[in-house]
């Protein structure tokens, strides 16, 4: 279960895993709440029918909790691994009681650290809900630890993984675009990832000094705003906005660089793959998972959170400091080895089989 297979980095994570469980040979069945698909998935894909923005989306609802409780009653899964956001107390307590009552192993699994959107309030009366899961996932250690002090036990951590395969599929790709550039890359619907931060660090550095652009990838409701705010900016004409890329793969791999300004992430799934196609990273050490995934002075380099000065500065380090440069882009690709979709599918088959 999850809202979409569409533009986020939790949607990549449910597609790829249909993938991994299907080569596995489970029967996948892919259930979204939105019509979406901007990735490739294996298996049965079954969408709710809801329309974001639709003025009926209410009746909509309605009618799509329906049709999702009599799917898992028709379907009577094995196993349920679900990725929704969890905000509203209701609609929680309609599905335990109405659609997920059926005897199955059950795993949710928690992308973010804002846990808010996972774990709904009053706490007291979800808390004994969600010890009676078979497990609930986190992305990444520190997530877990959130879950702990909220007091669950039944919690393991199983980090996102990356197919390797990818960049050799894409390594003789090419893109139209000559200069050089850093990337930012990430869903434009919120202000959770802070490109402003990035566009005005990049304002502030000596990269368009150099003659190296900024890129964005990604697509959202605030991407327009974004592209006024750049347009103000001195060093506008060197600021590119791609929208949504079928291959971000190679911009991943022709990047010099990629900047990651998010306020919060859960375990990023773009900094293991710029990492996994050779590429390192400039992040914020945001709650959480960039401290997971980089070591500094290693494969990249960590800014303490809303730091915009510091960031400006380690943007502007990884052009002038060319010895640091070239040790990071050295370990950058096998430092996310231990990431390979064949060991975090091993990871998922072991917790779906023996417990």
């Amino acid at each position: 279960m999850g809202p979409s297979l569409g533009r986020g980095g939790a949607e990549r994570v449910m597609a790829d895993m249909s993938i991994f469980l299907s080569n596995m040979g489970y029967e996948v069945t892919l259930i979204t709440a939105y019509d979406d698909v901007n990735y490739h998935y294996s298996g049965k894909h079954i969408s709710l029918g809801l329309v974001k923005g639709s003025p009926i989306l209410p009746f909509q609802t309605i009618l799509a909790f329906l049709r999702w409780s009599k799917l898992i009653k028709r379907l009577s899964p094995h196993t349920i691994i679900d990725s929704r956001a969890r905000r509203s107390p209701i609609r929680e307590l309609l599905t335990h009681l109405f659609v997920y009552k059926i005897k199955a192993k059950k795993f949710f699994v928690c992308h973010r650290s804002d846990l808010e959107i996972y774990f709904p309030r009053p706490r007291i009366l979800f808390r004994p809900v969600y010890k009676k899961l078979t497990k609930v996932i986190s992305v990444s250690n520190d997530i877990e630890t959130k879950l702990n002090l909220l007091g669950l036990n039944n919690t393991q951590t199983i980090y996102n993984g990356f197919d390797f395969n990818i960049i050799n599929r894409v390594k003789n790709s090419y893109h139209s675009f000559k200069d050089k550039y850093v990337l930012c890359v990430g869903r434009m619907d919120d202000c959770v990832k802070q490109f402003d931060h990035a566009l005005e660090c990049y304002e502030n550095s000596i990269l368009h000094k150099k003659n190296i652009h900024l890129i964005f990838l990604g697509q959202g409701k605030i991407k327009q705003s974004l592209e006024t705010y750049a347009s103000t900016l001195n060093s506008s004409k060197k600021i590119h906005f791609m929208g949504f890329v079928t291959n971000p793969y190679v911009y991943f791999k022709k990047a010099e660089f990629l900047i990651m300004t998010s306020q919060l992430e859960g375990f990023p799934m773009v900094l293991i793959e710029s990492l996994a196609c050779g590429t390192p990273v400039v992040s914020y050490d945001c709650p959480t998972g960039p401290r997971e995934i980089i070591q500094h002075e290693k494969n990249g380099l960590l800014v303490k959170v809303n730091d915009k000065q510091k960031m400006t500065n380690a943007m502007n380090r990884m052009v002038e400091d060319i010895g640091l440069y070239n040790k990071l882009n050295a370990n950058a690709k096998n430092s996310v080895a231990h990431l390979s979709m064949d060991k975090i599918a091993a990871e998922w088959q072991s917790l779906i089989e023996e417990l």
